[in-house]
């Protein structure tokens, strides 16, 4: 069966491909980033630092983030972790 292609459906995300398609706009905008990194900017986070995360009491749809950038929201980071314990499973041909 062949899928026939809606012109109007692909304008509509393509025109929407910054903030989504649903849910909170602002918030989408932060997720959907596509900028390049440089490897400095990235922050090396261990567990601990993500737990010590602040999130705001209440938060509403479409607000702007300016209270979340200035804790951070939107520093690129990678997770630090280790394993503890790992397991050799023999390989099936």
């Amino acid at each position: 069966m062949e899928r026939r292609r809606n012109p109007r459906a692909l304008q509509r995300v393509l025109k929407l491909s910054g903030k989504g398609c649903g849910g909170d706009s602002e918030l989408n905008k932060k997720k959907n980033r596509t900028d390049m990194l440089v490897a400095s900017d990235v922050e090396t986070f261990k567990r601990a630092d993500f737990v010590k995360l602040k999130f705001p009491a209440k938060w509403k749809r479409g607000t702007k983030r300016t209270l979340l950038e200035s804790w951070g929201e939107g520093t690129p980071v990678e997770l630090e972790a280790y394993l503890i314990k790992t397991k050799h499973h023999q390989s099936f041909p």
